[in-house]
């Protein structure tokens, strides 16, 4: 069977339009009087964004038959699909769905949101493995 493969960039144009929004949205402020500390803190709320743009890291996972890898700026993993128990979908009230790999010693590791394809792509290609999956709707925590 083929590898599932997702890549993501950190340079995309919805990160690039909202530093571009961001921008004209603080010159505004600064137009109109804002006080330099207010700015700074309205200028931090982009930071993770800015760093993504600028630094352009690739965040990538892949599934086939013996492993499932994920690799981010922070993290690189690799888990035998054997070792794994379940995958847990969590719906969250923003609409967003987390990922949890619940290794068969209890342990669970959370996929980032970074390499995270489409929720239901990655469901089907784990079904094709056999690889047990649980939808839970609206987690909070």
């Amino acid at each position: 069977m083929d590898s599932f493969t997702f890549e993501s960039q950190g340079r995309t144009p919805k990160s690039i339009a909202a530093l571009v929004a961001m921008v004209f949205v603080l010159i505004g402020l600064d137009y109109i009087g804002t006080v330099w500390w207010i700015l700074v803190i309205v200028a931090m709320i982009t930071l993770p964004a800015a760093i993504d743009v600028f630094m352009n890291v690739t965040a990538r996972l892949e599934l086939n038959d013996q492993h499932l890898f994920w690799k981010n700026r922070s993290q690189e993993v690799t888990i035998p699909l054997h070792e794994i128990e379940k995958i847990r979908f969590d719906g969250r009230m923003d609409l967003s769905v987390r990922v949890s790999v619940v290794l068969q010693d209890g342990r669970k590791l959370r996929l980032p949101y970074d390499a995270m394809p489409p929720h239901k792509d990655l469901e089907a290609a784990l079904k094709d493995r056999d690889i047990r999956t649980e939808r839970h709707a609206f987690t909070v925590f």
